[in-house]
């Protein structure tokens, strides 16, 4: 069985923007990511969103790993602020400074790479990978 709103109903509006803010979340990031996924080798939500601890006003963290500039990235997020109603945080580095950071043990990096993700671009699998490079680095 399945249920389809109504596009007529006055309250459809806001429902969707419940249903945007919430579960359509990463179907929104990844359509605006999408035009950069060639130079993206990784994109995902973490922090309160990606661990299910979000609240109402909770801002939306989003990691990108790519040698993309950072105004280049907010560009193409930066209209999702109105849109879902949430502040858009990214934080953009680049491959090599990610899997560094990870082999120094920066604070911030172990942290998000321990936290649950809801990727964007790129698998589970593929953030597995930069762990191992990270681990062959090292060797």
């Amino acid at each position: 069985m399945r249920y389809r709103a109504n596009r007529d109903n006055l309250i459809f509006p806001e429902l969707a923007g419940i249903f945007r803010k919430t579960v359509g979340l990463a179907d929104v990031l990844r359509d605006a990511l999408a035009p950069l996924a060639a130079k993206v080798d990784l994109a995902f939500v973490f922090g309160s969103i990606a661990q299910g601890k979000e609240t109402s006003t909770s801002d939306v963290d989003v990691m990108v790993v790519s040698k993309l500039p950072f105004a280049r990235v907010v560009g193409a997020l930066a209209p999702l602020r109105e849109r879902l109603g949430r502040e858009i945080n990214p934080v953009v580095m680049s491959k090599a400074d990610f899997i560094e950071k990870l082999a120094v043990k920066d604070r911030f990096v172990i942290r998000v790479a321990r936290e649950p993700k809801i990727f964007l671009i790129g698998t589970a699998d593929d953030f597995g990978k930069l762990a191992q490079d990270r681990a062959a680095q090292a060797a």
